[in-house]
């Protein structure tokens, strides 16, 4: 078995008590089947102590005031202080730990929905790297994929990542390139899709020139002009954004907030210009969003082996990155008068609050992927006129 985790994955550590954002709220934890069976088994008093914060029907802890039932007033878990850690169902005793199964493969990552991990991912100034070690261990996912394609999935992200750290661009045009080549790479998947038999050859082919199309990426355009389309896009992806499930009751009046601080707020001229000051305040800073990006890449790219849309996903990722960035330009712009200097703390919070409302929702992951694939607003032509 092969494990495959980013360089600070075993760094982490729950700061209890003292996080700013509890992963005991905003949420229903649902319970599984192996530790819900536990629950019902206890001795009579155990019993009558975990079930009366078990909703049966949802087989999930009941939520109050919109917290876990077992979070008591210092923002720690009753669960563990009386039961121990070992009385965790596997959501709460993992997370922010996040694994997929690829067979034999499997990946680890943290969750940037957690403050503590959102920092680990964004305020360091070294290039993501990724740790490999291999056990004697095997494993089998419970779903088929083809591990002909994964094999020139795994190629092809290298190229993605190398794109997406190379600093000597800024980032925008690292994620126009990336649009660019996964486009062209999308066209290669479908064609090897369509092949009667999945010849090696022909496939290792089809990756060769897959992989050659980042040497022809279209220039960016003029900063200006990226500019104006995406004050009049952005707000059409916004309206998206509130057309999703509602993981935070908060989300549409910080959504509605951005929208009404950057588009309608502002003038097109406007919003140029606080986009080009903002842009000026962040040069010393972009490597924040690369972290995102690669995150976002990290994490999804290669869920195309099960159904062969890698370009859904990899504009969910550039548009996750973007929209981030647009929650910090908003805060930049609505603090401009008092000349507050954005601190990295509040990048990071946009970061984790994004998350929170978008990864912990299957529902919101396969409405996004279906859109970014689909919807004439979200052509590769049309998100990269913005960057």
């Amino acid at each position: 078995m092969e494990y495959r985790m980013p360089d600070y994955y075993n760094e982490f550590e729950c700061i209890a008590g003292d996080c700013p954002c509890t992963c005991c709220s905003g949420w229903g934890v649902y319970i599984d089947d192996r530790t819900y069976e536990k629950y019902k088994d206890c001795d009579a008093d155990r019993k009558e102590y975990i079930m009366k914060h078990v909703d049966d029907d949802e087989q999930c802890f009941k939520i109050c005031d919109g917290r876990c039932s077992f979070l008591n007033d210092d923002k720690l878990c009753d669960l563990i202080i009386r039961e121990g850690e070992s009385m965790l169902c596997d959501t709460c005793r993992r997370y922010p730990r996040h694994f997929e199964i690829y067979g034999n493969q499997i990946e680890a990552a943290l969750s940037m929905s957690c403050p503590v991990v959102a920092r680990m991912i964004i305020d360091r100034k070294r290039v993501d790297k990724f740790k490999v070690r291999s056990t004697d261990k095997k494993t089998n996912t419970a779903k088929e994929f083809d591990k002909r394609l994964l094999s020139i999935l795994m190629e092809v992200r290298k190229d993605i990542f190398a794109i997406a750290k190379d600093r000597t661009k800024r980032i925008d045009q690292r994620m126009r390139d990336i649009l660019f080549v996964t486009g062209r790479v999308q066209e290669v998947i479908y064609k090897y899709e369509k092949m009667p038999v999945k010849v090696p050859i022909l496939a290792d082919k089809l990756l060769k020139q897959a992989t050659e199309f980042s040497k022809i990426c279209p220039k960016s355009t003029t900063t200006t002009n990226a500019l104006s389309n995406r004050y009049h896009l952005m707000k059409e992806y916004l309206d998206m954004l509130l057309g999703l499930e509602m993981i935070n009751d908060e989300w549409p009046a910080l959504v509605n907030d951005i929208v009404e601080i950057l588009y309608t707020g502002c003038t097109e001229e406007q919003y140029i210009q606080a986009a080009k000051q903002y842009e000026e305040f962040l040069a010393d800073y972009e490597y924040e969003y690369e972290h995102i990006l690669v995150y976002f890449l990290y994490t999804y790219f290669l869920g195309g082996v099960y159904d062969g849309n890698i370009i859904g996903m990899v504009k969910m990722s550039i548009f996750s990155t973007m929209f981030i960035r647009e929650m910090s330009l908003a805060d930049f712009y609505r603090n401009r008068k008092k000349r507050k200097k954005q601190t990295v703390d509040k990048r990071i919070e946009h970061a984790y609050l994004y998350s929170r409302q978008i990864e912990h929702s299957d529902e919101n992951l396969l409405s996004l992927e279906g859109i970014f694939t689909a919807h004439p607003l979200c052509s590769v032509d049309k998100m990269a006129s913005i960057l």
